[in-house]
């Protein structure tokens, strides 16, 4: 089925997934304190231990709800039409099997769901139009196009019982959106509610459901992470502030009589991301986020730290819901990867008599899900060793000082006695670090696995870990970026210099040669790409005095000092027209080279590749879940034991590229060739209004421009011709150090500035930067 969506512009500047990651959520560098000292941490003789229940799958279709000591969750049954309000209790040992509150002879849709003090059952109610049967795909189209329009949406109250005590049709409020989509639903003590859609703001309705207002929220500036009712039975909301005056996370009272934001509170300590408000029992609010959960003090405007997720082997970016009555706190998570969802009991402990393990630190930039995922499948099963994060980045200070602060932190604490175990080194110079001899050589731990061997691993993968015959990192999987042009542009060869660009450029000089590129990325991409051209890492030497440079200087000025992103035509319909040369591929998956095939609409097409010069065909393998392990760690055998579960690990919840493992990649490629239709309730092959039958790896997208444009796509069955396309261009392709050094970037943007200003010439320039990099190497290499 197609998905429709606005296309979003991936900059080019090796937002390649070739080394430049941007980071996104983040956490402390120690998990324990705000900059301004504001989160205190729980006191360390106590912990807590979570119990895990399974919440049965028929309440894991709409929202839930926590309030005393219940559950409360909706089935909804579209085969045999009908509905239940299911309700469990909750308590320190896990939750009961589930009662019917109510039901309905009819599949619901619920896109809100609340349970007030009193046990009133609030939910937002919504009511589709049907599909009519045997309709044309002229109908369809038209039905489809009409079909929020069509739809009705409701805000109910029910009594506990299931009684209906009042219904208010929300038409009125929906006639003023785009769409009608909830984020948040919530009701204060006083039985009003308030709902909160992206596009309007905060809808308020008083204890009768009569419609009274909104609350502007302006999402320019600030982003609505949390909606919930603290103890003192008001609704705040915890939002994101971004601006060039004030930013950072806070915490807000809603003024339903004034229908505006009330008194905003500082150090409230969510970042950004998922986070989570509700009652506390003592505090005025629990609040959470994807990193820990805390108490707050709305008088003293302070936090106190309750627990790390981690800590307690919970992903914190699976947490559907948290709630705090006297028997304790109780958390609802999500697995993304397997649809299940568990009750979580946490149950405050004396640390002292928590089983204790050898702790194995894990550093990394920024908390991300899939490690994390890692980290707590790992610890459940070890009952010698326990991995615990340390990350570097601040989630509520994020720009581009803190980021520079955090690489330098994360290098020095490498560098320390005291650094982590295993690193993550998808955002560190790793030649650098090997030239130093930080990194432990992995081939020895290799050779004497008894679960994996170098023959498990493609030779190319090895290659890319290897530095001066050290095996540094074996990475989880990888991506092929490459660059694809018309033949007749582009010529049939694949491989390139950077003269033979510029030569293209020159020659094209009213089309784009590459798409989104300004002085600055093309310039960053040409250096990471021929980075060991210009920086000799281990001789601590470098070359930006040489022509090479000084032409690249050149090559990169001819391109705009900022791209103009407005108005611009779709990629593949500029590919047509001539407008645009090259386009970047990406190539993550086997349908990958279906799409970019589609872009050229038949006519012939060339994967030139990046150019280099050293040569090859341009393709770049670029590698993922990559981590070392620091030649000062006193538990080396424990680290390779968590490298050895994630090279194997099947749990990939965000899984991207092609596996690093033989084996696992021929599964990929093999569920890329099986041909697996959809059929229908008779057994038959669903076929679309073309006669073209629906696959079960089909699917497909729709890219919509600013100005209208539409282009559709719709993925098959990859072919056997299409693999081995795949497979040549993985056969030539480059293993390249993408890693940057972030400090020796910063020198060449600065200066390169003033030559792209016309204040300084090429030779000026480059004459600088030679010597500052040179000074700089001496210094740290």
């Amino acid at each position: 089925m197609l998905k429709r969506k606005k296309w979003t512009v991936i900059v080019m500047g090796l937002a390649l997934a070739l080394g430049l990651s941007a980071c996104t959520n983040n956490k402390l560098g120690d998990g324990s304190t705000t900059e301004n000292g504001a989160v205190e941490e729980l006191a360390p003789e106590y912990t807590y231990v979570a119990k895990f229940s399974a919440i049965p799958e028929n309440m894991m279709q709409g929202n839930f709800a926590l309030s005393g000591k219940y559950l409360y969750g909706i089935e909804s049954n579209y085969d045999h039409k009908y509905s239940r309000v299911l309700k469990s209790t909750m308590s320190d040992e896990g939750i009961s099997d589930a009662k019917t509150v109510m039901d309905w002879e009819q599949a619901i849709n619920v896109s809100g769901l609340a349970v007030d003090a009193n046990e009133n059952i609030w939910m937002i109610f919504n009511e589709y139009p049907e599909e009519p049967e045997d309709a044309s795909p002229e109908e369809m189209d038209k039905f489809y196009e009409n079909y929020e329009e069509n739809s009705k949406n409701f805000l109910r109250k029910y009594d506990a019982k299931g009684k209906l005590i009042f219904e208010t049709d929300l038409a009125e409020q929906k006639s003023t959106m785009e769409y009608f989509y909830p984020q948040s639903f919530c009701v204060d003590d006083q039985g009003r509610s308030y709902i909160y859609c992206y596009h309007a703001g905060i809808l308020l309705f008083d204890e009768n459901g009569a419609y009274a207002g909104k609350i502007d929220f302006n999402q320019d500036s600030a982003w609505m992470n949390a909606m919930g009712t603290a103890k003192d039975g008001k609704v705040y909301v915890a939002y994101q502030e971004y601006g060039p005056m004030s930013s950072g996370s806070y915490l807000a009272a809603l003024d339903f009589e004034g229908k505006k934001l009330g008194k905003v509170y500082k150090n409230f300590p969510c970042a950004n991301g998922n986070s989570w408000l509700c009652r506390g029992m003592e505090a005025d609010l629990i609040c959470g986020d994807q990193y820990g959960l805390y108490e707050y003090s709305l008088e003293k405007e302070e936090a106190k730290k309750i627990l790390t997720w981690l800590d307690i082997d919970v992903a914190g970016d699976s947490i559907s819901a948290i709630h705090q009555n006297e028997d304790g706190l109780h958390v609802i998570t999500y697995n993304y990867s397997d649809g299940s969802a568990d009750f979580v009991a946490l149950n405050k402990v004396k640390s002292d008599e928590v089983e204790k393990r050898i702790e194995i630190i894990v550093g990394c930039l920024y908390e991300d899900g899939d490690l994390t995922s890692k980290i707590i499948k790992f610890n459940k099963s070890n009952s010698k060793y326990r991995i615990k994060l340390k990350t570097y980045m601040d989630p509520n200070d994020w720009n581009d000082n803190s980021y520079t602060d955090a690489i330098t932190n994360f290098n020095n604490d490498v560098i320390s006695e005291n650094g982590p175990d295993v690193i993550d080194l998808s955002n560190l110079d790793v030649a650098n670090l090997a030239a130093k001899g930080l990194l432990e050589d992995l081939g020895p731990y290799l050779d004497k696995s008894s679960k994996l061997s170098r023959s498990d691993f493609f030779d190319r993968i090895l290659k890319a870990g290897t530095y001066n015959g050290v095996l540094a990192y074996v990475p989880t999987s990888f991506t092929l970026e490459t660059l694809a042009g018309k033949t007749s542009i582009v010529g049939s060869k694949a491989g390139w210099t950077i003269a033979d660009m510029i030569k293209l450029k020159e020659a094209n000089p009213k089309a784009e040669l590459l798409e989104y590129a300004d002085k600055d990325t093309v310039l960053s991409m040409m250096l990471i790409l021929n980075k060991g051209y210009f920086i000799d890492s281990v001789k601590g030497e470098c070359h930006f005095d040489s022509n090479e440079f000084k032409d690249l200087l050149k090559f990169a000025n001819s391109f705009p000092k900022e791209y103009d992103y407005e108005n611009q035509s779709l990629t593949p319909i500029k590919l047509k027209n001539g407008s645009l040369i090259l386009v970047n591929a990406s190539i993550y998956e086997f349908q990958e080279v279906q799409s970019i095939d589609a872009y050229f609409d038949g006519e012939a097409y060339t994967y030139i590749g990046y150019p280099t010069y050293n040569g090859g065909n341009g393709c770049i393998l670029s590698t993922r879940g990559r981590y070392g392990i620091s030649v000062k760690s006193q538990n080396k055998e424990a680290a390779w034991a968590f490298l050895e579960d994630i090279l194997l690990s099947d749990d990939e919840r965000y899984g991207f590229g092609f596996s690093s493992i033989k084996s696992k990649y021929e599964e990929q490629k093999s569920q890329a060739l099986e041909v697996r239709y959809v059929y229908d309730e008779n057994g038959e092959i669903m076929k679309d209004e073309n006669g073209n039958p629906y696959y079960e790896n089909g699917g497909g997208y729709v890219m919509t421009g600013d100005n209208g444009e539409e282009w559709t796509y719709q993925y098959r069955p990859v072919t056997k011709e299409e693999v081995d396309l795949v497979e040549r261009l993985l056969e030539g392709a480059s293993v390249i150090d993408t890693s940057v050094d972030e400090e020796l970037m910063k020198i060449i943007t600065e200066e390169t500035q003033s030559y792209f200003a016309g204040s300084k010439s090429v030779d000026e320039v480059a004459g600088i930067i030679q010597n500052r990099v040179n000074l700089y190497l001496k210094e740290n290499y």
